[in-house]
């Protein structure tokens, strides 16, 4: 699979079996999807995402 930001109008077929960390809203922010939440550093360099429980991670 290509990067998603860069799917043309063939997403449709990856997004029925991939699901995102985070949704994106109307408005320019976004949610915790599959994520529980997160942080981010004082200068915005590190992100730490925590998955929610029982999201595994395939090979």
């Amino acid at each position: 699979m290509k990067d998603p930001r860069t799917y043309d109008r063939d997403s449709r077929v990856p997004r029925q079996s991939c699901e995102y960390l985070v949704r994106w809203q109307l408005d320019p922010t976004f949610t915790p999807w599959r994520l529980d939440s997160w942080e981010v550093n004082d200068n915005a360099t590190e992100y730490t995402l925590n998955l929610r429980k029982g999201i595994k991670w395939p090979n």
